[in-house]
């Protein structure tokens, strides 16, 4: 079920690409109609070309373009904040702690159903222990890791989305123009900043969707060769029947 999940991880992050690189087009203007498969075939390109490189460029470019994403992330929900706190925002939105509250009428299937995407948020911190052969001190760096991602993410996770709440506003039009946003933080970013924030924000969603793609393939790739490597060593040390005596 693991391999599986990894399998569809890298298609799903390539098309979040392809979406994100067409927000990026139609903020800055270049184009406002392009089509989709083009750019997820440069974007298979591009992530077959640095996964062929080796592992090691692989990390590090996750590591990298996923830090970039993250300071421009948290620098747009900053500036959100401070417009809300300040009345200074665009549209009139305010601070209100409505954004933690269900509202009236909301049904428990309702809840479940965010609840899924909640708990799929953290996907990924399980690729660690994937990756273990190639990891020093494996019994150390991999709960460290896995404590580290899960704990960053429900701060951070909790912060970027209260943040685009409330920046789309946390009332029932807010709410909808948040549900029918592709590129929420590209949305957001032109509107309490500019253009050209909007576009660097689509630039980081298109990196960080080139990093999960990423991790998809390395940890495919590693699962795989540790199923068909552990189940040839397994079958060889299984023992055998007695010998008859």
């Amino acid at each position: 079920m693991l391999l599986g999940t990894y399998i569809v991880f890298p298609p799903v992050s390539v098309l979040g690409m392809a979406v994100f690189t067409q927000a990026f087009l139609r903020h800055t203007g270049i184009v406002t109609g392009a089509d989709w498969l083009p750019i997820a075939l440069i974007s298979w390109a591009l992530v077959w070309l640095l996964v062929w490189r080796g592992i090691s460029l692989t990390a590090r470019s996750v590591i990298a373009v996923e830090a970039v994403s993250l300071l421009l992330i948290a620098a747009l929900i900053v500036v959100i904040f401070v417009r809300l706190g300040t009345g200074n925002a665009p549209g009139h939105q305010t601070l209100t702690p409505d954004v933690f509250k269900l509202p009236r009428g909301t049904g428990l299937a309702t809840v479940g159903f965010a609840c899924t995407y909640g708990i799929l948020s953290y996907g990924g911190f399980e690729s660690s222990i994937s990756a273990g052969e190639e990891s020093c001190r494996p019994t150390e760096a991999i709960p460290r890791s896995v404590l580290a991602a899960v704990l960053f993410g429900t701060v951070f996770y909790a912060f970027c989305v209260s943040g685009q709440v409330l920046g789309f506003g946390a009332g029932p039009a807010g709410v909808a123009r948040f549900a029918c946003s592709t590129a929420p933080l590209g949305d957001l970013a032109l509107i309490y900043v500019g253009p050209a924030m909007a576009a660097v924000l689509d630039v980081a969603a298109v990196l960080s969707a080139l990093g999960a793609a990423l991790v998809g393939v390395a940890v495919a790739s590693r699962t795989l060769h540790w199923l068909a490597t552990g189940s040839w060593r397994l079958s060889r040390t299984r023992p055998g029947p007695r010998p008859a005596r």
